[in-house]
């Protein structure tokens, strides 16, 4: 899972990301899933588990638009 955020005055870069930011950011995308109590509880314990899986938070600067590397600075960043 990719989590991206844009700062464009900032140099791009990447880096694992904690499961609680994962979390965060997955429940920030889907509020709705925790409107319904009857629902609250599953989608909680399946965006937990998808939270531990393996991701990479990407910063993406302007420099980004220049990298024709896209690809390999995200595959390299993800190996690490």
């Amino acid at each position: 899972m990719l989590i991206p955020r844009v700062e464009a005055d900032r140099p791009s870069a990447a880096a694992r990301a904690l499961p609680v930011e994962v979390l965060t950011h997955l429940v920030r995308q889907s509020p709705w899933l925790m409107a319904t109590r009857a629902l609250a509880g599953p989608s909680l314990e399946l965006l937990g588990a998808v939270a531990r899986l393996p991701a990479l938070g990407v910063r993406l600067g302007r420099d980004m638009f220049r990298n024709p590397e896209l690809g390999e600075f995200l595959s390299a960043a993800m190996e690490r």
